[in-house]
Formats: structure tokens, C-alpha cells, sequence
């Protein structure tokens, strides 16, 4: 193959690609190297043939191929790493997901320490997540990772990874499918849904199908056979209570059904030699048993927000494609949980009705192929995955699908690019979940003992430095120029442990030097590797003078807390290197959670004159508000993620490089606003802190302020963003002081604010939590926002004082009577976390002493435990209105003995901004824990679980669609005050006092529906408004579970004959679980109507479906799936 060999040849090298490879006209090379796969179209007689090599000595390959090679020639070089096939359009490609099995420990390291695209989707994720997704890949247990509760998540992130890089090369495949799990994966990258949206619904899944497997009795099983169709029809035969729950291939296919009749089965299937294995799993899936799934998946599912497919989608139940519209696609995916999966008839489709002729699958290994090759042995499959050689397979997966004219050239021109010029962005900070705080966390470190390290960056030999940064900017994704001595490697780059001896071994290979066993494993921060990397080691104490310590905190960093700016700054600035002199923490601002801040309102015009650093970040907490975002043009793609939030974008016509030029005036711009959304509510800008800059654009931006106000301006913010590494004095804040000061002159209601931070540091919603809480209700005029590590680079004997461990809120028991910040918080801050305490006691809340009796003791209302976490909510985020909750669970109630308060403690993480039927939602995990007693009343160390689940936040409470509109065909259940006598038998023999007998009548109605009146106190908690919630609305949550419980003991006409019988029913099924609690607008004053079904009813589970309708027939109220588990057999019978 002479043409080519020479055409080859001349070609720029992979090694030699530099900036000026592009030939003029911004043409790509002929070549291009790119994640260890280089990608080359040579030309021969006239024929482009595509080439892609992961093979270094690729070149010497192709001398030995003839002039015109054949097939056997071209397959004899994929075994030396080299894909060369002729340009031809490629036949149909298929993707498919693979679901649970195949999992091992170390899955996706290589592609998150190799692939920069991977390692982009991996960080996008874990940024969402509540716990530390990326810890699955250091764990080294096979049986954990193989637990449905971790698999599940970490299949989605590898396969996610995967498919990242392959659509950054321009893959564009026919069709999706999945096995099994791998469904709902692929409904992701067939653009049903986002990633997040995916996260949260295979997370939640997650955690549902492990309660579920910890709740089994191993009642049902699963068993593999492997036989014929004619072996399948005779096991059904003989034990019709089996079905099949896999058809995998013509001659294997999976049994779900009771597991003695498994058994008995695989008795006479092995007496026959056919091979039958019990599959070790608590619970049959893809089976009619997981019925009980599909209410609350289809409510979740329809919550959500979810698109037709982009490209086609196979459904592996009925084998054809996914519906377009979103209630037929939540169908098809409830249906999924109790329909066998036809893997068999989904390849024969493929291949027959389809044309499918090339197979590639997303996963750990090559399951999926084999299954392939077994239904269609002309199928050729090619696995992203495998174990062990997770990046030699990707890169191989890469290559082939290039040369086969899958991976298109203009998309991998252009990601070539992107990695030379842009590099591979910022990713955003990871969320680790809740920390336990240790003895001494998050204070200074004690004085240094004889082994820990402290010494500070010494001056280095000029090579050494720049390559050892060099070597981490490219393991981490970062900018070699953003990395800082005190960064730590695993919590601030998001480097893993197994990935510190292979950053190690580059940086001697690189330098030539060999490290010290012993320092490599004191190695945490970026300045103890620059250290070595230096040949200084890293300094012990007593070692001699040096330079001022490097201080280091263990952890994450702290969250943004706010300081007051007029006490931060001595009159001058330090000279370099003099330190800021802080011996103490300055003093916090503490925020009012019901403060009265500026009078923003959801549609108010917002004219925004940002820096790009600042956007889209510091306005994602007022997004979803509703409110118009006026932006220059040239932001209009930076602001785009706003407008998915729920903001209004108007692009103005001049951009914000014009303006800070001076080419655009101030009137100009607002006529531009004026011409397309009217005057301005709110202006927000951001003054320049370097003086130079800040001169140029003074008399823009005080033009700008001025004529907003003849404009009728009610509000106006400014916020300047500095580095904390820029030492800063009040001089360099004048034009911001001056901007404050002409606002305020001028009567206009101003923040302004200091923002001290880089992008790379805040949470994905740090930022716009802050200003939207400043907005709203923050009360200072003036306010610095900054990280309490930053203020001691340096001090005195190297050692810290004590620091917060998040943004202080002021507690406001006039407005918040029952829950108040933890003054001693068990887990390490974070910027989404919050984490407060209330008490119970009969003495506080006399009203507690009536309420049931177990053993002659009060318990704890559910409605108490869900005003706790309501106010909780309320306080971190307290711009937003509690809409609801979701997938609460209630365990034992405390009891409330008289003259014992029960000390409680509650935790709030607050997740990132989903939609939920149709409006943006703000979710906080959310858990209430109770102090435990000893035998004798007094406090135990100890805390047992009372609730926990997720708090949803929302602008404001949308109207609720009624689950049952003919609503008037349910007729009304008795007239206010009319209690019947055997209701008033009940409520005694149950123990509940007169404030607490919320129902006036209770009705069964046909097809498992029940009603009731229902009185419930109108007695505030607060006075404070929307700041504080009554009594009426978990009062009303209250009244349903009271109907819901006379609904469990209903057994007909006569039920409730004998009170304490009906009584002795209903409490020996527990309270479980609550699916979706949603709140409307404020119902009417009075009586009010409550409609109960019965959607679920078995041996071990009820479950109803309950709305309420005030006396104007507004539906104010409804639940999802209010559970209750039934007694076990030995309770049963007892």
C-alpha cells in the first residue's frame, strides 16, 4: 500500500501537532491525535481510506500492508492496534445499554484519570449527587459495589462516561436500547431526559428497590435455565405459577415466581441434565409480583420533564419504538417492572426490521454482545468496556468505529481543538455527602507533631515546578495556572487515592528523580508534591528555620459565610508576602432567615451588566423566580442554562465587551431594555476591583444607575468579584462605594456585595443560593461573601483559630418557634447543608399530652415531625415556599413522657433545581433524629430516626390537578358538628383528645373510596406570615392519616360496632411511608372534604391515594400513596 504508506508519511506526527498544523483557512491537519487514539484519512489512487491506530509504531504497521490489502490483511493489523477500512457510508449502528450484573471493583478509574469528556460527565454528576458517586471507584469490595443500592448509580456514571466520549467524536447511532436497567439508562442518551434528570430517577429507583430487598421475605426468586423453547413451555406447564421474566436467547431465558416452585423446577430440570441455576436475589423482577411499583413510578415519572426521543428508542418489553409523548413514555417504562424483557425478539427486530448490522454496548464487560451473537450469529458487536482494560477498550471501541465511518470527522476536528485550545473546562465542586465532624475538624491544627507536614513551598529548581503542574493540570482537568499550593488533591482536584502513586511515577519519569517512600505518604496538597518534586522533601518540625508554614485544613473547604467589609481591611494594603495579620476570625454576619430585604418579585425586569465569571452561577437561585433577565448579546449562550430554569431572557443589542469599552452609553442601553421589556425593576452590575478598570468604566455604569432611576429603578445590586489571592484595601472598592452611595442618595433600595472567590471553588448552586438569600433577605447594605480559610494564608506558628462550619443564620424563634440552628453540628458544613435542633415536650406543647396513648404514653404526631423539617427548609432557603414533600418515611414515633423533653436533630441538604410537574423545584433531603432515653428518662449519647425524606421548595404553590375531578359525584359526609357516636367511641378508645379529633364524619363509598369532614384548628404557629406556617397545613396531613386508618379498619357495615376492636385493627399496621405530599394555595376557611382511596391492598401493605377539596371546591391538598405495613405472620397470629 504504497500511496498510502507515503501519503502516511507525510502527514504531521502525532507528537508534532502544534497551532500551526492548521493551514490557512482554518483548516484541520490530516491528522489528529486525540486520548491516546490518533484519527488520519489517507488517500490512495484517488480512494480515502479512514485510519485510526492506538498503536505509537502505527506508521511501521502499514509498510507491511500490499498495494490493495485484503479483508484478512486489514483484520490481521487490529491485532498490532491499527483500523484502517475504505471510505464507505457505514450500515446501521445500534447502542446498547447494559443493565445490573456485571460490575466490578475499580470500574471507570482509567476513564475518569485518561479521558477528559469522561471525566467532564463523571464530575456533572457527582456535582448533583448527595453523596460521593466517585468513591465507587476506590471501592475495592465486590459485594457492596454488586448491591442493587450502589450498582445501579455506578452503572449509570460508567456507562455515562462511555457515552460521553463517544458522542464528543460525533456518534450518531440508528437506534438505543437497553437490557433490563439499561432502558432507562439509554432513554438518557436518546435524549429523553437530561443527565440529572436520569440521576435522580435511577438514584431514587436505587434506593426503592433496596428497601424493597431488605423488606423481602424471599418469598419469589429468580432462576436461569438453559433449554428450548420446548424445555420453556413445559416448566410453565407443570408450575403455572412461574413465568418467564427473560427471554435472553433461543436457548436461555429467566424464571421469576414463588421459590418453592422454583425449586421444584430445577429438581426435575437437573434430573434431566438441563442446566437450572437459582439466581441469588431476594425478589423476582420483570415480573407480575412488582405490581407495586407502578403507582408511584408513573407519579414520580409524570413529574418530571422529559422530550421525544432524538433518535430512535427500542423497547425491550414490546420490541418497538418509544412513543413521543411524555404519559405513553412513563408507560412504557412502569411497564418495564412487570413485563419479561424480550431480548431475543428485540435483536431479531434489530436485524431484520431495522437493518441493524453493528452492535456497540455501553457497560462494564461484553454481556450484551454475547446475548447478540447467540440471537444473530452475522451481528458484529464491538463492547466500550472491559474488565481490567477499561481505557485500552475504549480507545480500541474509538478506532474501529471511526475506520467504519461511524465517528464523524468534523466532530473529531473539533474536539481536537477544543482539547489544545480551551482545554477541558472547569468541573464543577463534588458533593460528598454528609462528614461526620472529628475531634478538632475544621479548626486549626494543633500544634505540628514530629511527622506531620507543614513546611511551605521552598524555591525550586525553575523545571521542576512548572512539570509537576503541568502533570496535574492534566490529571485533574484544570488550568496548570489555577492550581495553588493549599489545594488538597482528593477534596479540592478530585483526585482518588489510586490515583496518587501513578501522578507520582509521571513526575519522576518526568524529572528524573526518585521520591521518597516515606513523604509519598504524607502527600495530600498541591504544595507537598511541588515540595518534592523540588528535591526538598517535605520539612517535619524542629527541622530548622523556614519559611511560614503552608496551612492546610483537612476536608473540604468551608462554605461562603458573610463578613461585615468595614472590619476586614487595615487602611493600607499589605506588602507581598507581609500576610493579612489576622490572629482571629473577623466577625460574622449572622442572616435573618424572615429579614426584609429588597422588594424583588417574581417577574420583575432584571437588567444584568455582569462579568462572565460571574454567569450563569450567581443568578441560578433567581431563575427560577420567573423574572425577566435583560443580558447583552454576547452572554446570551452563558445564560442559556437560565432560561431552561425558568427565567425570561431578553438579548439586548449591543454586547458587554462594547460597553466596557465605552462604545455603548448608558441611555442607549436602557432604550435598547425599554424597546423590548419596558422599564427596569432591578439592575444588577458588577464594578471592576482594579483601578485601571475601574476608571474606564465609571462614568458608564454611574450613567447607567442614574437614568434607571429617572426610569422609576426600585432596586439595584452590585456585586465585584476578586481572587482571594489578590490582596485587596477598601481604595480598591471605590467605584463600588460610589455606586452604593449614588443609589442610596437617590432613595433606590441597594446591596452591594464582595464577592471573594474563584468559579472553580463554589457548589453548582453556591453562588445563587447566596444572592438570592442577600435579595431577599438579607439586610446589610454592604456585605463581604468569603471562605474563613482564605483570611490565613498565613499566621503566626502555623496555626488556625477556629472557623464555622457554614453560613450562620440568626436565630428568629418569633417567626420560627420550633426549629433554631444546631449550636453544635455533627457533620462537616457545606454550602447546601443545613443543620438545625428543636425540642418536644407536653410542657411546651400541652396539646401533645392528647394525642394517642401507647403503653399510657403520648407519642409524637407525624405532622410535628414534618413541621420540623418544613421549618427547616423554610430557614436555609428562605426565598422559596414549602410545596410539598416526597418519599418520606416515618419509623417509630418518640414517646413524650411527662416532665422529659426529647432533644431532636435535623439535617437539610438541599439538592440542585429540578423541574416537578412543570415548575422548578428546589428538593432538600431532609432527616429527623431523636435523642435517646435510658430506662430512668435521662439522655443517652444515642439517636434513632423518627422521619426522613425530601422537602420540596418552589416559588410558589401551583394549583394541584384533582385525581378525581367529578368530584361531585361524591356526596358530602355529614354536616359540621354532626359527629356520629361511634366516631367519638373511636377517638376515645384510640386516646386522642378533643384537639386532635379532627374528623366530623367518615363514609365508605364504592371501589375502595372512602370521605370525610374534616375540622382542623386555624391556631397559628407564627405570626409571621409566609415566614411562619400554621397549624392548618400538616394539621390537614394529620386529619388524612386519621381517615386513612379508619379506612384500614373498615371491614364493613358494622366496623366500627366495637371501638376497641376497630382500634386494636388499625394500630397493628404501622405508618411507613408517604409517596408525594403536594400543597396548593391556601384553602378556604372551615370545614373542608377529604376523598380516600384504597389503590393497594395485600397481606403485608396498604396503600391510599387521599385528596382534599375546601368548602369553594378547590382541590388545597393531595397524597400519593400513603402507606401503612401490615403485621407478620407471627403478629398475625397473635
Amino acid at each position: 500500500m504504497q500511496h498510502v504508506t507515503e501519503s502516511l508519511a507525510n502527514a504531521s506526527r502525532p507528537n508534532e501537532l502544534a497551532p500551526e498544523g492548521f493551514v490557512p483557512g482554518g483548516q484541520a491537519p490530516d491528522e489528529f491525535a486525540l486520548d491516546g487514539v490518533v484519527y488520519a484519512e489517507p488517500q490512495q489512487a484517488g480512494r480515502l481510506w479512514r485510519l485510526a491506530a492506538t498503536n505509537p509504531r502505527w506508521r511501521e504497521e502499514v509498510l507491511s500492508l500490499p498495494a490493495d490489502p485484503d479483508e484478512e490483511s486489514l483484520d490481521a493489523l487490529r491485532e498490532r492496534g491499527l483500523w484502517l477500512a475504505p471510505d464507505a457510508p457505514p450500515p446501521p449502528l445500534a447502542v446498547m445499554c447494559c443493565g445490573l450484573g456485571s460490575v466490578w471493583p475499580g470500574m471507570g478509574r482509567e476513564l475518569y484519570d485518561n479521558f477528559p469528556v469522561a471525566r467532564a460527565a463523571m464530575d456533572r454528576i457527582a456535582a448533583v449527587a448527595d453523596w460521593d458517586v466517585l468513591g465507587l471507584m476506590d471501592e475495592r469490595d465486590a459485594e457492596k459495589i454488586s448491591m442493587t443500592r450502589w450498582q445501579i448509580p455506578y452503572l449509570f456514571l460508567l456507562e455515562l462516561a462511555q457515552w460521553s466520549v463517544f458522542s464528543s467524536l460525533g456518534l450518531r447511532p440508528s437506534l438505543f436500547c437497553g437490557h433490563s436497567l439499561g432502558e432507562l439508562i439509554a432513554l438518557c442518551f436518546a435524549g429523553v431526559y437530561a443527565p440529572e434528570v436520569a440521576w435522580y430517577i435511577l438514584d431514587t429507583r436505587a434506593e426503592h428497590m433496596a428497601e424493597l430487598e431488605a423488606a423481602a421475605t424471599r418469598e419469589t426468586g429468580m432462576m436461569a435455565v438453559h433449554g428450548d423453547g420446548e424445555i420453556l413451555r413445559e416448566v410453565l406447564a407443570a408450575w403455572p405459577t412461574l413465568s418467564v421474566s427473560n427471554y435472553n436467547t433461543p436457548r436461555q431465558f429467566i424464571l421469576g415466581g414463588p421459590r418453592n416452585a422454583l425449586q421444584e423446577a430445577r429438581k426435575s430440570l437437573r434430573s434431566r441434565r438441563i442446566p437450572a441455576i437459582v439466581l441469588n436475589v431476594s425478589l423476582a423482577f420483570h415480573h407480575p409480583g412488582m405490581r407495586v411499583l407502578r403507582d408511584l413510578s408513573l407519579r414520580r415519572l409524570n413529574a418530571l420533564d422529559m422530550s421525544p426521543p432524538a433518535r430512535a428508542m427500542l423497547s425491550c418489553v414490546t420490541t418497538g419504538p418509544y412513543p413521543e409523548d411524555q404519559p405513553s413514555v412513563c408507560r412504557y417504562i412502569a411497564d418495564l417492572d412487570e413485563n419479561p424483557v424480550r431480548w431475543t425478539e428485540c435483536v431479531q427486530a434489530m436485524w431484520n426490521r431495522d437493518g441493524i448490522r453493528h452492535f456497540l454496548e455501553l457497560g462494564p464487560q461484553d454481556t450484551l454482545c454475547g446475548l447478540v451473537r447467540d440471537n444473530e450469529a452475522r451481528a458484529l458487536c464491538l463492547s466500550a468496556g472491559g474488565k481490567g482494560r477499561e481505557a485500552e477498550a475504549l480507545r480500541q471501541a474509538c478506532a474501529w468505529l471511526y475506520s467504519r465511518g461511524h465517528l464523524r470527522r468534523a466532530a473529531v476536528a473539533a474536539r481536537w481543538r477544543e482539547a489544545r485550545t480551551e482545554g477541558d473546562g472547569v468541573a464543577p465542586a463534588p458533593r460528598m455527602g454528609l462528614r461526620p465532624l472529628k475531634a478538632g475538624e475544621g479548626r486549626a491544627a494543633p500544634d505540628p507533631e514530629p511527622d506531620a507536614p507543614t513546611g511551605a513551598v521552598a524555591c525550586a529548581p525553575p523545571e521542576a515546578v512548572p512539570v509537576a503542574l503541568d502533570i496535574l493540570a492534566r490529571a485533574c482537568g484544570k488550568q496548570a495556572a489555577d492550581l495553588r499550593p493549599e489545594m488538597d488533591l482528593r477534596h479540592d482536584l478530585a483526585l482518588r487515592s489510586s490515583r496518587f502513586p501513578l501522578i507520582v511515577q509521571e513526575v519522576e519519569k518526568a524529572l528524573g528523580i526518585s521520591l521518597d517512600f516515606e513523604d509519598l505518604l504524607r502527600v495530600s496538597t498541591v504544595g507537598d508534591l511541588l515540595r518534592l518534586a523540588s528535591g526538598q522533601g517535605l520539612l517535619r518540625g524542629g527541622e530548622g528555620a523556614g519559611p511560614p508554614p503552608l496551612l492546610r485544613r483537612t476536608g473540604p473547604q468551608t462554605p461562603l459565610c458573610r463578613f461585615s467589609p468595614a472590619s476586614l481591611w487595615p487602611d493600607k494594603a499589605p506588602a507581598p508576602g507581609e500576610g493579612a495579620g489576622w490572629s482571629a476570625l473577623p466577625p460574622l454576619l449572622p442572616l435573618d432567615p424572615c429579614g426584609q430585604g429588597l422588594p424583588l418579585k417574581s417577574g420583575d425586569v432584571l437588567l444584568c451588566v455582569l462579568d462572565d465569571g460571574l454567569l450563569p452561577s450567581l443568578l441560578s437561585g433567581l431563575a427560577p423566580l420567573g423574572c425577566v433577565l435583560a443580558v447583552p448579546r454576547d452572554q446570551q449562550d452563558v445564560c442559556a442554562p437560565l432560561a431552561r430554569a425558568g427565567a425570561r431572557l431578553e438579548i439586548l443589542d449591543f454586547s458587554a465587551r462594547d460597553m466596557r469599552a465605552g462604545e455603548v452609553g448608558a441611555e442607549a442601553a436602557l432604550r435598547a431594555l425599554a424597546a423590548s421589556c419596558g422599564r427596569p425593576d432591578g439592575l444588577l452590575l458588577a464594578p471592576p476591583c482594579d483601578t485601571a478598570k475601574a476608571a474606564a468604566c465609571r462614568g458608564l455604569l454611574e450613567g447607567m444607575l442614574l437614568a434607571a432611576c429617572d426610569l422609576g429603578l426600585r432596586y439595584a445590586c452590585f456585586c465585584s468579584l476578586f481572587s482571594p489571592q489578590s490582596r485587596r484595601s477598601e481604595k480598591d472598592f471605590a467605584l463600588e462605594r460610589s455606586l452604593l452611595a449614588l443609589a442610596l442618595e437617590r432613595a433606590v433600595p441597594a446591596r452591594s456585595i464582595l464577592l471573594q472567590d474563584h468559579a472553580d471553588r463554589a457548589g453548582a448552586e453556591e453562588w445563587g443560593d447566596m444572592l438570592a438569600r442577600e435579595l431577599t433577605h438579607g439586610t446589610e447594605n454592604r456585605v463581604l461573601w468569603a471562605r474563613p480559610e482564605d483570611f490565613f494564608s498565613e499566621a503566626a506558628e502555623g496555626v488556625l483559630p477556629p472557623v464555622p462550619h457554614a453560613l450562620r443564620l440568626a436565630e428568629n424563634s418569633a417567626h420560627f418557634p420550633l426549629v433554631f440552628p444546631d449550636p453544635a453540628p455533627a457533620y462537616q458544613g457545606t454550602a447546601t447543608l443545613f443543620q438545625g435542633a428543636c425540642h418536644f415536650s407536653r410542657y411546651a406543647d400541652p396539646a401533645l399530652s392528647a394525642h394517642g396513648k401507647e403503653n399510657g404514653v403520648p407519642c409524637l404526631p407525624v405532622c410535628r415531625a414534618l413541621e420540623a423539617l418544613q421549618e427547616g427548609a423554610r430557614q436555609f432557603l428562605p426565598w422559596l415556599t414549602v410545596a410539598g414533600f416526597s418519599d418520606v418515611r416515618f419509623l417509630a414515633p418518640p414517646s413524650l413522657p411527662a416532665g422529659i423533653t426529647r432533644e431532636c436533630r435535623l439535617t437539610l441538604d438541599a439538592q440542585p433545581w429540578l423541574a416537578q410537574d412543570g415548575v422548578m423545584a428546589r428538593m432538600c433531603r431532609g432527616a429527623l433524629f431523636v435523642r435517646d432515653l435510658r430506662p430512668n428518662g435521662r439522655h443517652a449519647d444515642g439517636w434513632s430516626p423518627v422521619t426522613h425524606g425530601m422537602v420540596l421548595l418552589a416559588a410558589e404553590r401551583g394549583a394541584l390537578p384533582p385525581l378525581w375531578p367529578d368530584t361531585a359525584a361524591f356526596p358530602d359526609c355529614g354536616a359540621p358538628g354532626g359527629r356520629p357516636d361511634w366516631l367519638t367511641a373511636v377517638y376515645e378508645a384510640w386516646g386522642l383528645g378533643e384537639d386532635w379529633r379532627l374528623l366530623e364524619d367518615f363514609s365508605a363509598m364504592p371501589g375502595g373510596m372512602f370521605a370525610a369532614t374534616v375540622r382542623t384548628p386555624e391556631l397559628s404557629l407564627a405570626s409571621g406570615g409566609d415566614c411562619g406556617y400554621s397549624h392548618q397545613g400538616l394539621s390537614d396531613v394529620e386529619g388524612v392519616i386519621q381517615a386513612a386508618r379508619l379506612a384500614v379498619a373498615h371491614s364493613g357495615s358494622d366496623a366500627f360496632a366495637h371501638a376497641e376492636e376497630a382500634v386494636g385493627r388499625f394500630v397493628r399496621w404501622r405508618l411507613s411511608a408517604a409517596g408525594f405530599l403536594r400543597f396548593g394555595p391556601s384553602r378556604a376557611a372551615g370545614f373542608w372534604r377529604l376523598l380516600v382511596r384504597r389503590s393497594w391492598h395485600s397481606d403485608r401493605l396498604l396503600r391510599f391515594d387521599a385528596q382534599g377539596i375546601d368548602s369553594q371546591g378547590n382541590v388545597f391538598l393531595t397524597l400519593h400513596h400513603l402507606e401503612f405495613d401490615g403485621p407478620s405472620p407471627e403478629e398475625a397470629a397473635y
